[in-house]
């Protein structure tokens, strides 16, 4: 055998060893990560006001999960209860492998917190608006709407302040396969 076949033969061989120790540590590594947040800047932007908090579950390992059970705490503040009524969630979305999907969820804490500070606010600063339209394949006729803006309006302020003053993370969590 000469020098050379000798110099390849031996590249390959590393090479392949190389791959396969590669492989079998991305297989052990376990990589799922699940995280929960209410930050309207990042993920939690794609939630509608009335389920604010976003869930998201990576799956960077070879196997499909479909799907994860798992607990979250949300606190106000300083205080050190947790303020769902429910804390355990089920995630019923399969994320496939190297990818990551999400989900957005809500409470009845949530729901009566932004339901309280609406009332307030829309009591104090109501905002009316009133449109006229042509209908009718633009006859001359006109419709007067009137639209309140009040309650949408307290209801983006309120998600804001619950937003500021309320923090969420993921306790406990499995998943399914």
């Amino acid at each position: 055998m000469t020098n050379t076949a000798l110099f390849f033969s031996r590249i390959v061989v590393t090479t392949a060893i190389t791959a396969m120790i590669v492989a079998l540590a991305l297989m052990l590594i376990d990589g799922k990560k699940i995280k929960a947040e209410i930050n309207r800047d990042l993920g939690a932007r794609v939630c509608p006001p009335s389920h604010p908090i976003y869930v998201e579950i990576y799956n960077y390992s070879f196997k499909k999960i479909t799907g994860a059970n798992f607990s979250m705490e949300l606190k106000s503040g300083g205080e050190s209860g947790n303020l769902l009524h429910r804390s355990n969630r089920i995630f019923d979305k399969e994320v496939s492998p190297f990818s990551k999907e999400y989900y957005c969820y809500s409470d009845e804490y949530i729901h009566r917190y932004i339901q309280n500070k609406t009332a307030i606010d829309v009591n104090e600063r109501p905002y009316n608006f009133n449109i006229n339209e042509d209908v009718e394949n633009g006859e001359n006729e006109a419709s007067t709407a009137k639209i309140n803006f009040s309650e949408a309006i307290g209801e983006v302020n309120a998600l804001r302040d619950f937003i500021k003053s309320h923090s969420v993370k993921v306790t406990e969590y499995y998943y399914t396969y």
